[in-house]
């Protein structure tokens, strides 16, 4: 007999869903008496179940074989069975009939119990007692069926619910793609016209204020020429006046040079950070080295001068925080990378002092690296000093716009 059973996902969504043959009491078996699905119980017919089950379930489907043989049926127990698709997990039944076993076997409780029902109603049972036993084991079985469709319709919920979330989720990285690719493109404006402001600001310094001041130093010079021998008091007072004029002066040039160093412009980037170097020496005492192995033309302007922020910017944190003795700038291209380390012989920073809200210095690295694309590492050992990495994607002509 060949019959389909409805179960929770109907006949035709699995391709086994379960079988009943009869079978002696060794386990050999003799008749098909129902299949649902896939060809699987008729290809056991004059073998032994023993023979048929994974080996692992062997020793696990003798024992089974004996329960089935006592006074109440066997329901309930799990093995697995190899079929054509691979090995399946099944829920089996066994109950006594005269001289032999009637075993049921299905992927699920729910089909288990549709499968034993069909039995019960076909009259495949000679022996009342033996239909009436299994119809109280029936009665468990189902209530096990029960809960395990429960279970199924709670899972299947949460699934549903699972995957709107997920839906939910890849809209909400999509929108937080969408903000970080704006974060990224308002900050490298932002940078770019805070650099023209500094350019600006330098020009008006250096073109107006400091020929300003060169003028006013001319023209005392051009006082003290003229005054006579008696007035000394007034040239010793012209004099120490021109001294203000002159330092004012190179305070505008220094100023200027902070705002927008004239050598990145005229002379490209590797000579304005070696340049950076020695003023940094100069300034602080600390010996700084500088090595840029990179093509004189490597860097536009606007990455040109975002990389001289960042080195400018860790060599002022150096000179601030790190009480150390020496530093070195590298700035290497391989691989299609830019890599930029700063590193110094200092007290070493630590990772809270990294990751402080309040370290604006840090936190303005971390824009102008950002705004290349870039990444930035700080590491610290305590008495060891700090390294600084900055790590820039090339765009595949090589260099920086």
């Amino acid at each position: 007999m060949d019959s389909r059973f409805p179960g929770r996902s109907g006949g035709s969504d699995a391709r086994f869903a379960g079988f009943a043959v009869r079978c002696d009491l060794a386990g050999v078996v003799q008749k098909l008496l129902l299949q649902d699905g896939e060809p699987c119980g008729s290809v056991l017919v004059g073998r032994s179940l023993k023979d048929s089950v994974d080996p692992d379930s062997r020793r696990k489907l003798e024992i089974f074989l004996g329960a089935g043989q006592g006074p109440q049926p066997a329901v309930g127990w799990e093995m697995s069975l190899p079929y054509s698709g691979g090995l399946r997990s099944l829920v089996f039944a066994a109950v006594r009939e005269g001289d032999g076993l009637i075993v049921a076997a299905s992927t699920g409780a729910i089909r288990l119990v549709h499968i034993l029902d069909e039995l019960s109603r076909t009259g495949c049972f000679a022996e009342a007692e033996s239909a009436r036993s299994l119809d109280q084991a029936v009665r468990a079985l189902r209530t096990r069926a029960e809960t395990e469709e429960g279970l199924f319709n709670e899972l299947t919920l949460l699934y549903n619910e699972l995957s709107v979330l997920q839906r939910e989720l890849a809209s909400k990285n999509a929108e937080v793609e969408k903000l970080n690719a704006f974060k990224s493109q308002f900050l490298a404006h932002l940078l770019q016209a805070r650099e023209e402001e500094r350019r600006e600001v330098a020009r008006e310094f250096h073109d107006e204020l400091g020929q300003t001041l060169a003028a006013l130093t001319m023209d005392l010079h051009w006082l003290i020429k003229r005054l006579g021998g008696e007035v000394a008091p007034l040239r010793e007072k012209l004099q120490g006046t021109i001294a203000l004029g002159e330092l004012a002066i190179k305070t505008v040039q220094r100023i200027a040079a902070d705002l927008r160093p004239r050598m990145l412009d005229d002379l490209g980037l590797a000579p304005a950070l070696e340049q950076l170097g020695a003023d940094f020496t100069r300034r602080t005492e600390i010996k700084c080295k500088v090595v840029a192995e990179i093509p004189p033309a490597f860097a536009g302007r606007n990455a040109a001068t975002a990389l001289y922020r960042i080195v400018q910017e860790a060599l002022a944190n150096v000179g601030r925080h790190s009480h150390a003795d020496h530093a070195s700038i590298r700035m290497t291209v391989a691989d299609g990378m830019l890599d930029l380390r700063i590193e110094d012989d200092g007290i070493g920073i630590t990772p809270q002092q990294a990751e402080a809200p309040g370290a604006y210095g840090l936190i303005g690295l971390r824009e102008r690296v950002e705004g290349l694309g870039g990444t930035l590492s700080i590491t610290g050992e305590f008495g060891r000093g700090t390294n600084v990495l900055v790590r820039i994607p090339l765009p595949p002509e090589g260099g920086l716009a």
